[in-house]
């Protein structure tokens, strides 16, 4: 840097950059009253917590694009998705638009948060098809512990028949 050159100070953040650095999940009112913060935490908080508040936390709209590996990532809904009926009347998986045969599944949410692992129950409505990607790990489990059990039934049955023969023949 030259003599000339004065440091250049930082752009300021935006009001969007401020809310995603300080969005929570869920937040909690001890935390965003906390006396320890400085100034600039409570900004950052205090904008944080007028978007929170604005947010409907009855249902939970979900992205299952990536159900097969178990991720499913979920969010509360906003006011133009609650007068549309996302996620009450019509499928709460964000791109489904069924609004025939819900389901309401109160799910236990875990994920990781400021480097710590919070739980939080959230309650989902979906249509039969998002209901079964939503439990498909589960599913999935339950159908190849199936498959495993027959195959040993099977094999057993196999091991029975075997030695029947060899006694016939030995006999």
């Amino acid at each position: 840097m030259n003599k000339d050159q004065k440091p250049q100070k930082p752009l300021p953040k935006s009001d969007m950059e401020v809310l995603k650095q300080y969005h929570q999940f869920v937040r909690d009112d001890e935390e965003d009253i906390d006396p320890k913060l400085s100034t600039n935490d409570d900004y950052g908080r205090m904008i944080a917590r007028k978007y929170y508040d604005k947010l409907y936390k009855e249902y939970a709209i979900i992205d299952l694009s990536q159900y097969k590996t178990g991720k499913i990532g979920m969010r509360w809904r906003t006011e133009p998705e609650v007068l549309s009926g996302k996620g009450e009347t019509i499928c709460g998986n964000k791109v489904c638009t069924k609004d025939k045969e819900l389901s309401t599944w109160e799910l236990n949410f875990q994920y990781k948060e400021n480097q710590e692992v919070k739980n939080t129950l959230v309650k989902v409505k979906c249509c039969n098809s998002c209901s079964q990607q939503l439990n498909y790990k589960k599913l999935h489990k339950q159908v190849k512990e199936y498959t495993e059990e027959e195959i040993r039934h099977l094999l057993a049955k196999l091991e029975e028949k075997k030695k029947k023969l060899k006694q016939e023949e030995d006999s």
